[in-house]
């Protein structure tokens, strides 16, 4: 007869907590949405195409702006 050992699992548990975090209003020049985000441990990872005047809504030409929310200093910088 043999013996069956089943491998532990470790679950973790995280808390949801709601904060608020203003836009960078200097750093959306172009911003028109189709926003895509990213959470991380250090903070929020915040990716959009940028517009210029006389763009189509669904055809940015002036490339893509990455902002970068760092939760310990509590400040967005641009990501070149």
């Amino acid at each position: 007869m043999s013996e069956r050992v089943e491998a532990s699992k470790t679950v973790v548990v995280r808390k949801w907590q709601k904060i608020d975090i203003p836009r960078p209003k200097h750093l959306m020049q172009g911003y028109r949405g189709r926003d895509a985000y990213q959470v991380t441990d250090q903070g929020i990872a915040w990716t959009f195409p940028v517009y210029v005047k006389g763009d189509a809504n669904a055809q940015a030409t002036g490339g893509e702006r990455k902002l970068v929310y760092s939760f310990k200093e509590q400040v967005w910088s641009e990501v070149h």
